[in-house]
């Protein structure tokens, strides 16, 4: 998966690790690049290359190779992830700002219970070093227990900052807000795609009025029945009147699935891609399916944005 950030650095700031992945692995030599400074201190949506039979076949081979780059810059994808309480959302993104930047030895040893290999690795830094969180302002008070404390959530905001919002929705007696800025910022820094956490079908209605196919929405669905998702709760410290406002929020967040399926889908909102999430015994083990899982969802969502062109 190739990053967005890459196509807009000049080619002569780029690694040769970069430059060998952009040309599918044809390894560009320094002497190439020197010899061609015009285009080397270029980024490739700036280039453009002359028609001419003055270059050698290797040299013009890669020059040709520069319009089809630029066809390939991928689009910024707004990843709107959603599903029930507990489904693993925000383990979702505890992962996503715990790996980021982290080298492939590194992920391997933080995921050294999953039997993860070197090619995972790779595709899970590329994910993860791609990756925006877009913060969810709420007026929920702030939790001092550590474990409580979510990527995805800035609490104790008040009231006037949070209806001042873009996108905003009410839950259990609190305001949750995305801000649009922070949505458009993520697309402008060029740092990749940006990751949201959702569960209102009406914010999933307005972000795809407003991004269209640039939105991504991915429903987390983790296997278990309604009993055994109870007791979970209740083993997590949740109160009666928590559990329940959490069984209307399991029901949504199906409802919202389910609502693309519709043949009275009048927004036609996009149809979901779906993350299958299998406690096991080792919770390290599903932190590694979940990632790689939303990897090949963003790599089959570019590959088709591609050949939809």
């Amino acid at each position: 998966m190739l990053k967005r950030k890459m196509f807009f650095t000049p080619i002569n700031e780029l690694t040769q690790e970069e430059i060998t992945q952009l040309f599918k692995g044809i390894r560009v030599s320094e002497l190439f690049i020197e010899k061609y400074g015009k285009y080397s201190i270029s980024t490739f949506p700036s280039i453009s290359i002359p028609l001419t039979n003055q270059y050698e076949l290797y040299e013009a081979f890669i020059l040709g190779m520069i319009p089809g780059l630029k066809q390939d810059i991928p689009k910024f994808k707004l990843i709107a992830v959603f599903g029930a309480p507990g489904c693993g959302k925000s383990l979702l993104t505890r992962l996503v700002k715990e790996l980021n930047n982290k080298t492939i030895d590194e992920i391997k040893q933080i995921l050294k219970d999953t039997n993860i290999n070197d090619e995972e690795a790779f595709k899970i830094k590329q994910l993860v070093d791609d990756l925006v969180i877009i913060p969810k302002k709420t007026t929920r008070p702030k939790r001092e227990n550590e474990e409580c404390q979510k990527p995805e959530i800035v609490e104790g905001i008040s009231e006037e900052e949070v209806q001042a919002c873009d996108f905003k929705y009410e839950y259990s007696g609190n305001i949750y807000g995305f801000s649009k800025k922070d949505i458009d910022d993520a697309d402008a820094s060029l740092s990749g795609n940006a990751l949201m956490i959702i569960n209102d079908l009406d914010i999933l209605k307005d972000l795809f009025k407003e991004y269209g196919t640039q939105l991504l929405p991915v429903y987390i669905y983790r296997s278990g029945s309604l009993e055994d998702w109870t007791e979970i709760m209740k083993k997590s410290g949740r109160t009666s009147n928590e559990i329940l406002a959490r069984t209307d929020s399991l029901f949504k967040s199906q409802d919202m699935y389910n609502s693309s399926f519709m043949d009275n889908n009048k927004d036609n909102i996009v149809i979901p891609e779906a993350i299958l999430n299998i406690p096991e015994e080792s919770p390290m083990a599903n932190s590694k399916t979940l990632l790689l899982q939303l990897e090949r969802i963003l790599s089959k969502k570019i590959y088709r944005d591609r050949i939809h062109e």
